[in-house]
């Protein structure tokens, strides 16, 4: 994440942080931050300590080497070169140096699988967010959104630690997660963030979310799927990027649609869902002579850059000859039409209900795939889902637990602006910068300007969440999962 720009950090599923009896500052986990994946003859410098495969191997005082030597790395140290598998080299004092930059904590070394060595600076989560903070926000913007920033880089590290334990590093040290540039990108006014805030992160239902942020958001965050990532309206005067559009050619359009496997040929129709809330842009589906394609907003961004779509608070226009179609709404937990199953045939899928959300699987005939879960998760044997509430089963016309019927007054999730005709082109008009979900860090400078405090700024971009002190563990499944996944509701297989 960044915020010139901020681009789409990883979404991310899996095992969440559980909160046990506190722990103390010795024992908290530090973070592995990947500096570099395929590093080949790299510099270290500092006064520094070093050890190979945990095996003490002297130390080194000024700039020594560090390359790769088949499936080991290597270092001189007292004249003599040392091969180890994985290399660890600890300042004695001060601080380690790599490639020009200095850097808390440790470095670790070791053979990639994509060629050269991989680069690692391990080091505790507070002395890693110092050089998070001014890298995702100006240091000069007031302390409160600075310190409603400290707690979202905090939550969202947390999380990706929680993740990828079992992985070789927690976080990349780019745009991909946070940008992290070590001890040369710190900067006292958002260390002392940093410190205002210390162990503080946001959890949901007492585990932490996922905190995303991103630069602005056009006026309205977007819906992020989960129950605490709900569509606010975001005060962002000032803000840059406040409009902007694009055009797309009946050529484009088609270069776009040949890109996922569908021949468009002459466009003869577009579609654009909003949400009803937010405006942003759901799905865009363009029809034609040979076919049609469907993108997601996000989607669409990926596909035509996402310094062309800025976000996706957009509206869709067509050019050329085209009609409008009558606006459909469709409402929140609207029922799923599925055909009956051939002769013969399986036809098994399950529905995880999120707070009025309803999303379906559905399994190939003959072959379905199980739902299984894993903690809070629901695994379709492609995706997962976070499930906070309740997961129900359908296997061929029997239901499980049957969810409740939305309201007869249930508030409208999305509506549908459609147009046929001989369309040319279209116009894509938007406002904002970045995914949109979670916090606005336009929004929030706006909001901590006008008097709101760091706590107010976070429990308005993240519904419902609890502002708690970390202690310092990761959750491990629990005793009833066996293996990987554990199946909550009597899938047979056959």
């Amino acid at each position: 994440m960044s915020y010139f720009p901020l681009s789409t950090a990883l979404i991310l599923a899996g095992l969440l942080l559980a909160l046990p009896p506190a722990a103390s500052a010795q024992e908290l986990p530090p973070i592995r931050a990947l500096l570099d994946e395929q590093a080949q003859l790299q510099t270290v410098g500092g006064e520094l300590s070093w050890t190979g495969d945990g095996l003490a191997l002297g130390t080194t005082s000024g700039e020594v080497n560090v390359g790769r030597s088949g499936e080991t790395v290597v270092v001189r140290i007292g004249g003599s070169q040392r091969f180890a598998r994985r290399l660890s080299a600890t300042p004695v004092r001060d601080y380690v140096a790599y490639n020009g930059q200095h850097y808390r904590g440790r470095l670790e070394f070791f053979a990639g699988k994509a060629g050269g060595c991989v680069v690692l600076n391990v080091l505790a989560l507070e002395d890693y967010l110092p050089g998070v903070v001014p890298r995702e926000m100006p240091a000069s913007w007031h302390p409160e959104a600075l310190r409603a920033q400290a707690v979202a880089a905090r939550t969202y590290a947390l999380a990706r630690m929680a993740v990828n334990r079992e992985s070789s590093y927690d976080v990349v040290a780019t745009e991909g997660d946070q940008v992290y540039r070590g001890l040369d990108g710190e900067d006292e006014r958002t260390s002392q963030a940093v410190r205002d805030t210390r162990g503080q992160i946001l959890t949901y239902d007492g585990y932490p979310i996922v905190a995303y942020f991103s630069s602005s958001s056009g006026g309205y965050t977007r819906d992020g799927g989960e129950p605490y990532l709900k569509p606010v309206p975001s005060p962002e005067p000032g803000a840059p990027y406040a409009s902007w559009s694009f055009e797309l050619s009946a050529s484009e359009m088609n270069e776009l649609a040949a890109a996922r496997g569908v021949s468009l040929g002459a466009v003869t129709g577009i579609e654009a869902r909003y949400h009803a809330d937010s405006g942003h842009l759901d799905e865009l589906v363009i029809s034609g002579t040979g076919g049609a394609v469907s993108f997601s907003g996000p989607e669409l961004r990926r596909y035509v850059g996402r310094d062309v779509m800025r976000s996706t608070l957009a509206q869709v226009e067509p050019r050329g000859q085209a009609t409008a179609a009558a606006p459909e709404e469709l409402r929140a937990n609207d029922a799923v039409a599925i055909g009956a199953p051939a002769p013969a045939a399986r036809l098994e899928y399950a529905t995880a209900v999120l707070e009025g959300y309803a999303r379906p699987w559905v399994a190939s005939a003959g072959r379905p795939d199980a739902l299984k879960m894993r903690g809070l998760y629901a695994y379709d044997g492609r995706s997962l889902l976070l499930c906070n509430r309740q997961v129900h089963a359908i296997s061929g016309e029997e239901l499980v637990e049957p969810a409740q019927p939305a309201a007869a007054d249930a508030v409208p999730a999305s509506r549908r602006e459609g147009f046929g005709g001989q369309i040319s082109g279209l116009t894509v008009s938007g406002s904002g910068y970045g995914h949109g979900r979670g916090m606005s860090q336009w929004g929030a400078k706006q909001l901590a300007e006008e008097g709101a405090d760091y706590q107010a700024i976070l429990h308005h971009y993240y519904t419902g969440v609890e502002l708690v002190q970390w202690n310092g563990s990761l959750a491990t499944p629990g005793a009833e999962l066996e293996g990987e996944f554990y199946q909550p509701f009597g899938y047979d297989g056959g």
